[in-house]
C-alpha cells in the first residue's frame, strides 16, 4: 500500500447510494458513516441520466413503460476500466435523508 499499488476494494471504496429528490436534484453518499451526504444536479435525456457534478452518464431505456438502467463503464486514473451498476434500494431514501448532509 505504501507504493500506492494495492488493489482497490470497489465494494467499499467506490460504492455509493443515490436518491433522486426531484427532476433536477439528487443526494449522494459513499458507503461508510464517515462519508458526508452531497447534493447533486442531474438531468435526463433520451438515453442517459446525466449527473453533472460527477460527470457520469448512466444509460437507461424504457420498454413498455418499464425503465431499465444499464451498466456503464468509467476509467480510473491509471486507465483501468470500472463497470458500474445502479441497483434499486428500498433503504437509500431513509439512509440518505437521516444522515448528516447539506
Amino acid at each position: 500500500m505504501d507504493e500506492n499499488i494495492a488493489p482497490q476494494n470497489l465494494v467499499h471504496d467506490d460504492s455509493f447510494l443515490i436518491y433522486f429528490l426531484d427532476p433536477n436534484k439528487a443526494i449522494y453518499k459513499g458507503l461508510g458513516s464517515y462519508n458526508p451526504v452531497y447534493n447533486l444536479n442531474y438531468y435526463v435525456d433520451d438515453n442517459n441520466i446525466i449527473i453533472k457534478d460527477l460527470s457520469d452518464q448512466i444509460p437507461y431505456s424504457v420498454n413498455n413503460g418499464v425503465i431499465t438502467v444499464h451498466d456503464w463503464n468509467t476509467q480510473d486514473n491509471a486507465g483501468h476500466v470500472i463497470t458500474w451498476r445502479l441497483d434499486p434500494s428500498t433503504e437509500a431514501k431513509t439512509i440518505l435523508l437521516t444522515s448528516d448532509g447539506p
